[in-house]
């Protein structure tokens, strides 16, 4: 019985000891990124935001986001 309380002490003491780490905030790997609120218009985020840029992927990404407005939902 005794070998079993120490075996849980341990259990609950030895997480305690591991150091605890923080994260940092994520790192943009990208040429250019805006992040904003559309509703307020606020601006949280802008890396490289006045510089101009090719819109192919913007393309990409609004002509996904209006096929699945106009799918059927079953579909």
């Amino acid at each position: 019985m005794r070998i079993k309380r120490v075996f849980f002490l341990l259990l609950l003491v030895v997480p305690l000891t591991w150091p605890v780490q923080a994260w940092g905030q994520p790192g943009v790997t990208a040429d250019a990124a805006t992040l904003m609120d559309a509703d307020s218009g606020v601006f949280y985020y802008r890396k490289n935001a006045v510089e101009r840029r090719a819109l192919a992927s913007l393309t990409k990404v609004m002509t996904c986001i209006l096929a699945l407005e106009l799918a059927d939902p079953g579909e």
